[in-house]
């Protein structure tokens, strides 16, 4: 139906916003986590180096992007608080956030005009909405760690 009138031979479409992300897997096992006091860059909250053990596990390959990220906020990420946790959505509510700082400006290559750019400007708790409206969650310390470092301890692998 339009201006036009109803036509017979008019159906109604639904679409549905479909992101793409490469998971990599990472393999159970253990791996070094933490770092020697000599190491150039070593902070004192990542020490002592020791030996944890993870169960196998997927991580995004690469960051999310502003592409994949307004693909969020297109199905309603800042309007269902399904996806948020109860501090998140009050924080969200208090604050009248609805999308990530400096989306709107471009600032930081932000927004719509950089869409495969990572996603800049976005808190814990925007990111654990979008992880949960993707159907994945924030990966813990030691997940990140071990699909940076492998297993053998790298600086930048």
């Amino acid at each position: 139906t339009n201006s036009y009138g109803t036509s017979g031979w008019s159906n109604v479409w639904s679409f549905t916003t479909i992101i793409y992300i490469e998971w990599i897997s990472i393999p159970a096992g253990n791996f070094t986590m933490g770092s020697l006091p000599g190491d150039p860059y070593a902070q004192t909250d990542e020490q002592p180096q020791h030996t944890v053990y993870l169960d196998a596990y997927q991580i995004s390959k690469y960051e999310i992007t502003n592409a994949q990220y307004k693909a969020f906020m297109d199905a309603g990420g800042y309007s269902n608080s399904a996806y948020w946790t109860t501090d998140g959505w009050t924080w969200r509510i208090n604050n009248s956030v609805t999308e990530p700082a400096w989306w709107s400006t471009g600032e930081y290559n932000s927004g719509p005009s950089f869409p495969n750019h990572p996603v800049v400007g976005v808190s814990w708790y925007e990111a654990y909405a979008f992880c949960n409206w993707a159907g994945g969650h924030l990966p813990t310390e030691a997940q990140w760690e071990k699909a940076a470092r492998y297993t053998d301890a790298r600086y930048y692998p």
